[in-house]
Parts: structure tokens; C-alpha cells; sequence
């Protein structure tokens, strides 16, 4: 809050991440509409974050198809994965269930300026 983006810092966050994680993204007529990645990798485990809709082509299952290509990609390497969601984001927990998450118990994070 109170900050606007860096482009700079923005193409070099990308940059990383499209070296170091996996990151799918559903495309219509050129444009990105959904995106899913893992944003953290363990020797047994990758965490699943930065899962976006654009908000036009939400409810439509194109998450949920990125996700299971995801998923499908993370069995085919014998790796597990995990993923926080937050309390309040219904939708985001259903797709999840849906998936075959279960959720173990609430967490709160603290960011410190």
C-alpha cells in the first residue's frame, strides 16, 4: 500500500521466476487471462502461488485447467505440493478442495516494514 510498482523490479522478478519455477499461463487471442505457478521449491515439495484470473474470464474453469496441468507436472516429478490461501477467499478454497487440497489448519503472516 502506498507504493506504486517498479517495472524495473517487476521484469526482473518475472525474469527469476520464469528460470527458477514453473509458471503456466492460458493466452486468448494473445493475451494472458490466467496465470498459476510455483513460487517456492523444496527437495520434496513446491508451493503453488500467484494462481490470477482476470476478473472477465473468472468461473470459466481456466484456472482450474491450468491447475491440473500444474499438478499433473509436479506427480510426473514425484514432487508434492502445498500452497496458503487466505481465510476469506472463498472461491480460491473451493477450487483448491476441488483439486484435492485439504487444509490443515489457519495461519496469519505478519509483514514487518
Amino acid at each position: 500500500p502506498g507504493r506504486s510498482p517498479n517495472p524495473a523490479t517487476s521484469r526482473a522478478t518475472l525474469e527469476h521466476s520464469l528460470k527458477t519455477q514453473t509458471v503456466l499461463v492460458a493466452t486468448h487471442q494473445g493475451s494472458p487471462v490466467a496465470r498459476v505457478a510455483t513460487n517456492a521449491r523444496g527437495y520434496t515439495s513446491e508451493q503453488i502461488g500467484g494462481v490470477y484470473t482476470d476478473p472477465v474470464w473468472r468461473n470459466r474453469g481456466v484456472s482450474r485447467w491450468l491447475m491440473a496441468h500444474l499438478l499433473d507436472d509436479l506427480r510426473r516429478r514425484t514432487v508434492n505440493a502445498s500452497l496458503f490461501v487466505k481465510l476469506d477467499n472463498h472461491p480460491a478454497q473451493e477450487l483448491y478442495r476441488s483439486l484435492g487440497f485439504s487444509f490443515e489448519s489457519p495461519f496469519r503472516i505478519s509483514y514487518y516494514h
